[in-house]
């Protein structure tokens, strides 16, 4: 059920204080992933980059918006901006088509729940 399990968990009686995280992504073009052999992690600014078939990914940003919010104005951008910024030379344009926000359920406390 992943971002849906507060609702899945409420259902059969459970009281879990779920909310959801979301992570921004955005993609480079191809040819793009010949610029890293392997991810690469930066965390003062809260991404990933990843060398993938058809280009880099960036991910990350995540933010607590749960699940009906649009996504935040600028965050795409933020983030790719970012990615560039690990080069010396700046990286082709996103095509911004290819931006998208995924979803995750979290706990306050960001630990599992098991059992009762």
């Amino acid at each position: 059920a992943g971002a849906h399990s507060a609702a899945l968990a409420a259902s059969v009686g459970d009281s879990v204080p779920l909310d959801t995280e979301r992570g921004y992504h955005v993609s480079f073009p191809p040819g793009s992933e010949s610029l890293l052999t392997r991810a690469v992690c930066d965390p003062s600014e809260g991404f990933i980059m990843t060398p993938m078939p058809g280009g880099l990914r960036a991910a990350g940003r995540v933010e607590l918006g749960g699940l009906r919010a649009p996504p935040t104005p600028g965050r795409c951008t933020g983030l790719a901006n970012a990615a560039s910024s690990l080069f010396s030379h700046p990286l082709p344009e996103r095509a911004e088509q290819g931006d998208w926000l995924g979803f995750r359920p979290t706990l306050p406390d960001a630990l599992p729940v098991i059992g009762r």
